[in-house]
């Protein structure tokens, strides 16, 4: 089954079946996630999981549009939190691996610097800008 974001990429999965809990994916790399779909759009709580059971993230789409998203490292602490509105980046707030907020995110009313990081690249992954709600590197 190919899965679209209005307006994105499309991506695709190994098993799909429709549960109570809405539509259960098995991703080719074993992860899964629960997602519920209208016309063909995201719609409503999406959770997924690492392979070791633990949550990975949750993202709330109304009608295709993302909103507020969470994820949580493999251990089980918190990773992020972003905000979107009409498919523009609002905030992100990230957390490294340890606890500790980390001090290099700054992301607020769509402008500034996101970071991640990286069990195998600590102590940073990565870092995006973002202005006006989209990704300028």
């Amino acid at each position: 089954m190919n899965v679209k974001k209005k307006g994105e990429k499309t991506f695709t999965t190994t098993r799909v079946r429709s549960s109570p809990g809405g539509w259960k994916i098995l991703t080719r790399t074993g992860r899964s996630c629960i997602c519920n779909f209208n016309e063909g759009l995201l719609d409503g709580l999406w959770t997924w999981w690492h392979t070791n059971g633990n949550k990975m993230g949750e993202a709330n789409w109304k009608e295709g549009n993302l909103g507020l998203v969470t994820s949580w490292y493999k251990n089980g602490k918190k990773e992020r939190v972003g905000n979107w509105k009409a498919g523009k980046v609002i905030s992100f707030e990230v957390w490294r691996q340890n606890g500790e907020t980390c001090p290099v995110t700054n992301v607020k009313d769509g402008n500034g610097v996101l970071a991640w990081y990286d069990f195998e690249l600590w102590p940073e992954g990565g870092r995006l800008t973002y202005k006006d709600g989209e990704r300028v590197c």
